[in-house]
């Protein structure tokens, strides 16, 4: 009966152990992902600029550019869901690679036959961390742009 109660006492024992360490594991994730969200803005614009950077050359679609979360979320809020919603779906048939001039990443889109009355620029300035976005839909130029940051006009002649 004594070797019993001495094996229940163990076992109550190490679950208590195991237990209160499984909290204190619990405790120290909940730790990281509170310093990880407090990092999260930060990170969002270093996040942007490796984005733009790291895909010099390369065309839109190929690095997914639209489904990066963060361009998402600064796209939607600037322009609306729906007007982002349009971007990419009518004018994202034919796209140009990412390119960096006058200190922007520039991208040019349109839609196939669209005749260059349903077309965009999305620019990027890494240095003001601000998006600009310019829609021509048959001749009717609507801009969007963050922190006074808008496409430059010269884009728009090319």
């Amino acid at each position: 009966m004594k070797k019993i109660i001495v094996l229940l006492v163990a076992i109550i024992s190490s679950c208590c152990l195991t237990g209160s360490a499984s909290a204190q594991i619990i405790h120290r994730q909940k730790s990281k992902t509170e310093k990880q969200s407090s990092k999260s803005s930060s990170q969002q614009s270093k996040g942007l600029k490796a984005l733009f950077k790291d895909n010099l050359g390369r065309y839109p679609y190929e690095f997914k550019m639209f489904e990066n979360k963060a361009l998402r979320n600064r796209l939607c809020k600037i322009m609306g869901e729906k007007q982002f919603n349009y971007l990419v779906k009518e004018l994202s048939d034919v796209q140009t690679p990412i390119e960096y001039s006058d200190f922007c990443y520039n991208t040019f889109m349109m839609k196939t036959h669209g005749g260059g009355d349903l077309e965009a620029w999305i620019s990027y300035n890494p240095k003001l961390d601000a998006i600009a976005v310019t829609i021509n839909y048959h001749g009717d130029y609507k801009s969007y742009g963050e922190k006074g940051f808008s496409v430059s006009e010269r884009l728009i002649a090319l």
